[in-house]
């Protein structure tokens, strides 16, 4: 690999075959050092449903509504509950395989929440959910403000876990800070490490 950051261009399909064979062997090793580390304690290991989808659409198209109250829907509604349900058992029987026990917890894609869904997610045994802060504030009715350095004017609405529930069973949820999550993803990793 040294030598092919020397060469810096003009490289050959061979050159390609040694950085491959490089990067499947590093990619091997991650799902296993993962499940090392979660047996040990040392982190926790979470999902979302099996290809991603939006759950609540999946279960009635109609529930973007609930969002969007003036969103044009197409003209063929879908409504299947069992694709979600089928969704999110995918996603946690390939975890098993992979690292030897089910997920506690899971992120839903987009963050998209609804009744329904978290019914789905508490029928596959998940605890507890990530989602994002508009989502909160939205559930809350409670406006999203920051203030000019960019700090939550009502933080103990975001900083803290809610429980769901219904039919007896319970979901934790947690709501992350979209403006730390943007720092970390987008802009501190462009800056100089000090």
């Amino acid at each position: 690999l040294r030598g092919l950051v020397s060469k810096g261009r003009g490289f050959t399909q061979e050159d390609k075959a040694v950085i491959e064979y490089a990067q499947k062997k590093i990619l091997a090793r991650i799902a296993p050092l993962y499940r090392e580390l979660a047996e040990r304690g040392s982190m926790e290991i979470t999902t979302s449903p099996f290809y991603h989808p939006i759950i609540p659409l999946l279960i009635d198209s109609r529930s973007a509504r609930e969002a969007m109250p003036q969103v044009e829907l197409p003209e063929v509604l879908f409504a299947h509950p069992e694709d979600g349900a089928h969704q999110i058992e995918e996603a946690v029987k390939l975890f098993r395989g992979l690292f030897g026990a089910a997920p506690k917890g899971m992120w839903p894609p987009e963050g998209s929440v609804s009744d329904d869904a978290l019914q789905l997610y508490m029928n596959s045994g998940i605890e507890w959910l990530a989602t994002d802060e508009e989502i909160l504030f939205q559930s809350l009715r409670v406006d999203l403000r920051r203030d000019g350095s960019g700090y939550l004017v009502n933080p103990e609405l975001l900083y803290r876990p809610y429980r769901y529930g219904k039919d007896g069973k319970h979901l934790d949820l947690v709501f992350r800070d979209k403006g730390i999550s943007d720092l970390i993803s987008f802009h501190y990793s462009r800056m100089d490490a000090r």
